[in-house]
């Protein structure tokens, strides 16, 4: 009887969805890129954040042709919720970003965002010209 009783408190538990979240599934919260954005200039970075946090497997960026963009990973060695990952300077192109984490319960999970760039100046560049650029001010 009191195995019964224990085997439906767990199925009420399951099904109330009161276990802990790291019995959930890994989900994408939100990115700072969306699924075919066009850009004037290149983006600085790429965040993407989880709805629990994930080790970083794999991230690469490709362009259309196939040819891969050099990332630097090594900040993510250890579990987070998001992961913000500077980008190159990208020439004009169609690119996709793909990634791979592990958390939670399963297999690892995927995803990916295609974006295109127009144009190739150095947002950094760009701003840091406007800055010097600009009349200085008086008080």
């Amino acid at each position: 009887m009191r195995a019964a009783i224990g085997l439906c408190a767990f199925v009420l538990t399951v099904a109330a969805g009161t276990l802990s979240p790291a019995c959930a599934v890994v989900a994408v919260r939100e990115t700072s890129i969306a699924e075919g954005e066009t850009f004037e200039l290149s983006p600085f970075a790429i965040e993407v954040r989880f709805s629990q946090a994930v080790q970083l497997v794999n991230a690469r960026l490709v362009d259309q042709q196939g040819r891969e963009a050099p990332l630097d990973l090594s900040f993510y060695r250890t579990p987070a919720q998001a992961f913000v990952i500077e980008l190159p300077v990208l020439p004009p192109h169609g690119y996709r970003f793909a990634w791979r984490v592990r958390g939670g319960q399963g297999p690892d999970q995927q995803g990916s965002i295609g974006f295109i760039v127009k144009g190739c100046e150095d947002p950094r560049a760009v701003a840091a010209t406007a800055r010097a650029a600009a009349p200085a001010r008086r008080p």
